[in-house]
């Protein structure tokens, strides 16, 4: 049996403040079980803002090969469909599927900014128990979230002078939107004014401009 760990590097997607987490480091008497590996990203990133999921991988003679996800060890921040999966032979390697991961709390979604794979052997010397096994390294795959918002925004005078302050968010929504997820994500807009107004889902921020300053 292996245990494996993910560590999502990540960012908040609508917020500037981030929620760290941190763990000692492993030391020469005893490794560290949940030890976090050091980010591969470049920019900001650090360890202190690693979101963590670790599972158990048993490939035993006879018996077909399991991946179980262990709740206790993973961060709650962690969305996934179901704790156990099973991995698939394609030609000589063994592939490890965990779809619909998400990284969200009840007041932000997080964008991984990389990913690292590390696996634990406890044979290993105590200060080395956690490596980054080459195969992962060199064949991990990682597509962000596609995300199609639609936003509904009262754009009437009756708003006042709070009317171009509620535009501004709006277009500042849609920027992070675009900004921080790739190319296929989409927001569309349902104005209320005098009449309502639709406009359909877009990724070009331009449009969403002109369409609530129209």
């Amino acid at each position: 049996m292996k245990t494996f760990t993910f560590s999502f590097f990540s960012f908040l997607l609508l917020s500037v403040t981030l929620i760290f987490s941190a763990c000692k480091k492993d030391n020469q008497a005893k490794a560290n079980p949940d030890e976090i590996p050091y980010p591969e990203c470049d920019d900001d990133v650090t360890i202190d803002d690693a979101i963590i999921m670790r599972f158990e991988y048993t490939n035993f003679e006879g018996q077909e090969p399991t991946v179980t996800i262990s709740p206790d060890k993973t961060d709650a921040r962690v969305k996934y469909d179901s704790a156990q999966y099973t991995p698939t032979r394609e030609g000589n390697k063994m592939v490890i599927r965990i779809p619909n991961i998400k990284l969200s709390d009840r007041d932000h979604n997080y964008i991984a900014k990389c990913v690292t794979i590390e696996e634990f052997d406890a044979t290993r010397p105590a200060s080395d128990r956690w490596f980054e096994q080459t195969e992962f390294k060199n064949q991990r795959e990682f597509a962000e979230t596609k995300i199609a918002t639609m936003l509904c925004l009262d754009v009437s005078s009756s708003l006042g002078e709070d009317r171009e302050k509620v535009k501004q968010n709006a277009i500042d929504f849609a920027e992070q939107i675009f900004t921080n997820t790739n190319n296929e994500s989409y927001v569309g807009l349902v104005l209320f004014a005098d009449e309502v107004i639709t406009y359909p889902f877009t990724n070009n921020l331009t449009d969403i401009e002109a369409a609530i300053n129209s």
